[in-house]
């Protein structure tokens, strides 16, 4: 919720509601009226009445620190915005946990596939590669492995291994495979997410035929 110490406005000699702010320059967020008719829209102006009403709060868009400009009138005929003044942030980032998004494979029956982080659908702008794990499970007719190991199953491995190349699958039998994918940090506490299932594309290879 935002006050008017907070976009720092003042003004002795008139009412909250004849002083008007502007913002301007918004980014990583938008500053919304909770007594709006569309109470999750942005809003670029508003009177000090409604600050002081805390009707007005800034919602962060989860990304970036944000940032704002300031400016402000009175009721006075003829009176124009001030100069904006940027605002001063102090802003706390939050360790979010890894997504992933739409794994996807492209397999070739008995062929073996070198998987990047495209591929899992897995991306953590907040954390090192070394610092994320990821787990696949439900693998059917195939196996991950790391090339240091080349004929051993895996199901969790860092996204750095994925990173450096060291990541395959190898598929086996006939049929397309199946694999769901799930990531976690190295937070105190982090729990894998829930197992997003892979959209894989398969290409059989006839076989010779049997005498």
């Amino acid at each position: 919720t935002v006050t008017a110490s907070d976009l720092g406005v003042s003004d002795p000699d008139d009412g909250p509601m004849n002083v008007q702010i502007e913002l301007s320059n918004v980014t990583n967020g938008k500053f919304v009226n909770t007594a709006a008719v569309d109470p999750t829209g942005a809003v670029l102006t508003f009177t000090l009445a409604d600050v002081q009403g805390r009707e007005i709060k800034f919602v962060h868009d989860g990304g970036q620190m944000p940032s704002f400009s300031v400016a402000a009138k009175d009721d006075e005929t003829g009176a124009t915005f001030g100069q904006a003044q940027v605002a001063q942030i102090n802003y706390t980032a939050v360790n979010d946990a890894p997504t992933v998004a739409s794994p996807s494979l492209t397999v070739t029956e008995g062929g073996t596939v070198t998987v990047t982080a495209s591929d899992l659908g897995v991306s953590d702008p907040d954390d090192s590669a070394e610092a994320v794990t990821i787990q696949v499970s439900n693998v059917t007719n195939g196996m991950f492995v790391d090339t240091g190991a080349p004929t051993v199953a895996i199901t969790e491995f860092t996204l750095k291994e994925v990173n450096d190349g060291a990541i395959k699958f190898i598929h086996q039998g006939e049929s397309a495979p199946s694999f769901s994918v799930a990531a976690k940090d190295d937070e105190t506490g982090a729990t894998f997410g829930q197992a997003v299932p892979a959209t894989v594309t398969f290409t059989a290879v006839p076989d010779s035929p049997v005498v």
